[in-house]
Formats: C-alpha cells, structure tokens, sequence
C-alpha cells in the first residue's frame, strides 16, 4: 500500500465578516481616516478576543479583492478565520524566522522593516508606532505589510 502525503485531521473553527462600511460603492482607499481606525480596532479586538479561545491555533483576517479570487459580494468587507490549525504557510515562514533568529541573532521581520525604512520606496505609512509597506517579496500586487514597530513575542 502507498503511503500517502497528506495529514489528515479534522478542521474546526470561527468564520465572521466585517462589514467596512453601510455603503456598497465605499472601498476602504475612498474611507476616512477615522473610518480606517475603526477597521483596524475591530481587526484588533477580534484577533485578541479569538485568540484567547483554547480551541483557536491561527486568526487570519483578509480582505477578498476582486472576482479573481472567489469575492462573492462587492460590499467593502473583510473576514476572519479562527482554526484550529495552522496554515503551512505560516508554518513555513515561522520555521524561517526562527532559524534567521538563530544564524543572525535578530528578528528577521524587524531587518525585513530597517530595511523597507532605508528604501523607502515601498512604504505606505509609518508613525512612531506602525509601519506599512508593500513588501521587496509581494506576492499579490495589493500585498501591503501593516506591522508594529517594536518587537512582540509571542508564547508558542
């Protein structure tokens, strides 16, 4: 019998919407910046609020742009899904940070961010706080980075 490659395992978890905006014709680029904050608030809130659930592994909140990648309703909105698993995605790019910590000794994102700052091309927003910018590696032509400045550890 072939072995298969494949993990196979039950997958449970959270799905919600944000809704940006009460008007349908509104993308989040035309919002106040009032109007942003507040996206941003509840992506906090949400993100802190799922991942205190013990059954919660990852919280990814995105934003469907377009009907290239399955977008069902054109009103300005977001999702989040709260699993019990772990993408290989973030996986992969956790394995990656770790060993870039272990040969270099720093953050891999903090020299990703000094090294954005040098450029400068790339970068969106930055206050004393948070950074955006669209990354030297983007995969998407929409793919913007929106990062805190300092460094969070988090528990694994």
């Amino acid at each position: 019998m072939i072995q298969l490659p494949y993990r196979v395992r039950r997958a449970d978890g959270i799905a919600r919407v944000i809704c940006y905006s009460p008007r349908h014709d509104l993308t989040v680029a035309e919002m106040t910046p009032g109007e942003i904050v507040a996206i941003v608030a509840t992506w906090q809130r949400e993100t802190f609020d799922l991942a205190q659930r013990p059954e919660v592994n990852q919280v990814l909140i995105f934003e469907n742009k377009g009907e290239v990648v399955g977008v069902s309703n054109p009103h300005p909105h977001g999702q989040i899904y709260a699993t019990n698993i772990t993408w290989k995605t973030f996986d992969t790019e956790l394995v990656a940070q770790q060993r870039y910590a272990r040969e270099q000794g720093r953050a891999l994102m903090a020299d990703i961010i000094a090294a954005e700052q040098r450029d400068g091309r790339r970068v969106l927003y930055e206050d004393e706080h948070s950074i955006a910018f669209v990354p030297y590696f983007a995969r998407y032509a929409y793919e913007v980075y929106v990062m805190p400045k300092r460094s969070v550890t988090a528990s694994l």
